[in-house]
């Protein structure tokens, strides 16, 4: 082999691993890739109208590890999903394409193969996001979300794949910085939950894919171009803003108390019983009877994993989160020996 088919051989090498990293930069490189998923593909499954629970993993990690990969705290949300609603299909669905793991090679795949043995009503799916905006009322802003990269456009990818997913499906979405506390079998097809007198969550969500709820999300889907122009925040914020103006109310605390149309607006304490602004309670052992007595009516808690995520606890601590953990996402739990 000559010197130059060496050099030639070492700038390919180089161009390869250059083009790999600066896709592994971008935060939605795996949107926009290409093939089948060794994952079911969610436009492929038959999903029951408005009676599945989803979750969404949007971020590209599970592509960067070549299996799916979640967070402890977000297999601790998916098994609460999961404990809790028996009689419900709980769907774990993944932008990234990756396959289940086949080996407990690390805490996050030996967890992942707990939750497939114990509970039968959790199924991990696929979601290729081109094929999924394509033909929808958000196709335009959702490409151009992708493609020119801005500082809310992994929240905005992550607002509009809920919306898009209960447009398509009806059901419940759920954030993956929750554990859920009740069943949530008996919600009403339509609803919403109040973070504060001020602000509308979206981290919890139900709505029909049919009649009113479906005419509700479509709203919400084409007033999102606004939202991306306007470089708006996504998330609670659009959420308020959307059902202030469909409500034809200023006044958030008058919706929450009388309601809007045919969608049920839940007090704070039913979903969000812990305000972000307090998020440190969860993980302050001093807090531990308090913290209880506030989620007592609760359906479900958010412990806001945007603020938490870097405060690591013990197991053996005596932090409200932990004790919670414990109780509501227990085969998880007993497989962590050192942190949570």
């Amino acid at each position: 082999m000559s010197n130059m088919s060496l050099k030639t051989i070492l700038i390919i090498l180089i161009i390869t691993e250059l083009t790999l990293s600066h896709q592994r930069l971008h935060p939605l490189f795996c949107y926009q890739q290409v093939g089948p998923s060794p994952l079911a593909d969610i436009l492929d499954t038959n999903i029951p109208r408005n009676k599945g629970i989803f979750l969404i993993e949007t971020s590209c990690l599970s592509k960067h590890f070549q299996q799916i990969t979640l967070e402890r705290r977000q297999l601790c949300a998916l098994e609460s999903v999961a404990k809790t609603n028996p009689n419900k299909n709980i769907y774990m669905v993944f932008v990234a394409k990756a396959r289940l793991p086949i080996q407990d090679t690390n805490p996050s795949s030996k967890m992942v193969m707990e939750l497939q043995k114990s509970y039968k009503n959790i199924y991990f799916v696929n979601l290729n996001y081109v094929e999924y905006v394509e033909n929808t009322p958000v196709q335009d802003v959702a490409m151009t979300i992708v493609e020119k990269l801005t500082l809310h456009s992994y929240s905005y990818a992550e607002d509009i794949l809920k919306l898009l997913t209960l447009w398509r499906f009806g059901g419940i979405t759920l954030d993956l910085d929750v554990i859920v506390l009740k069943s949530l079998h008996k919600m009403p097809r339509n609803f919403l939950g109040a973070e504060s007198d001020s602000r509308i969550g979206s981290a919890v969500m139900g709505f029909s894919s049919e009649e009113f709820g479906h005419e509700y999300v479509t709203k919400m889907l084409e007033e999102y171009w606004k939202t991306f122009i306007l470089k708006s925040r996504g998330g609670s914020d659009f959420t308020t803003k959307i059902i202030k103006m469909i409500c034809k109310e200023t006044n958030t605390s008058a919706i929450i108390q009388r309601g809007c149309e045919a969608i049920k607006i839940y007090p704070s304490e039913f979903f969000y019983p812990i305000p972000w602004t307090n998020w440190t309670q969860l993980f302050d052992a001093r807090e531990n009877e308090n913290v209880w007595k506030l989620i007592e009516k609760s359906f479900v808690v958010n412990f806001w994993g945007s603020r938490s995520f870097s405060k690591k606890l013990r197991v053996n601590s005596f932090a409200p989160y932990v004790d919670i953990a414990r109780s509501f996402c227990p085969k998880v739990f007993n497989l962590m020996n050192d942190y949570l």
